[in-house]
């Protein structure tokens, strides 16, 4: 497992369209965030452990849609997973908790872009 950890920014960001496949990683004590997805950024995240870091374990914006699968991700001090911005992405079969996860694991900017990310796993699952 690749150790990842008290980056400046975050331990991976992603923009302007990057795919990168990120697998069994251990991601943790950003200053920031761990995974930053933002710019039309795409990828996936597979099997990693993201904990500890000074925001969300993963931060989805700017039009980007990143799949976000089988992780575990842990006291983030704002939480599991934040997406704002119009962001998106397939989040799935995560392990998200932590003493400082205070009202929701999945943070989202507004009630309509939830809505549209159930509508679009609908759609992939039909």
């Amino acid at each position: 497992m690749n150790n990842i950890h008290n980056n400046r920014i975050a331990g991976f960001e992603v923009k302007a369209g990057a795919n990168p496949t990120v697998i069994q990683c251990e991601i943790h004590h950003g200053q920031t965030g761990g995974i930053y997805v933002h710019e039309n950024g795409l990828g996936q995240f597979i099997d990693n452990k993201i904990h500890s870091n000074n925001f969300a374990g993963v931060w989805i914006t700017s039009n980007s849609n990143p799949t976000i699968r089988k992780n575990e991700i842990y006291n983030g001090h704002q939480g599991g997973v934040y997406i704002f911005g119009e962001g998106r992405g397939l989040i799935e079969h995560n392990n998200i908790y932590g003493k400082r996860v205070r009202r929701s694991k999945i943070v989202l900017d507004n009630l309509n872009k939830f809505i549209s990310m159930l509508v679009s796993l609908l759609q992939v699952t039909l």
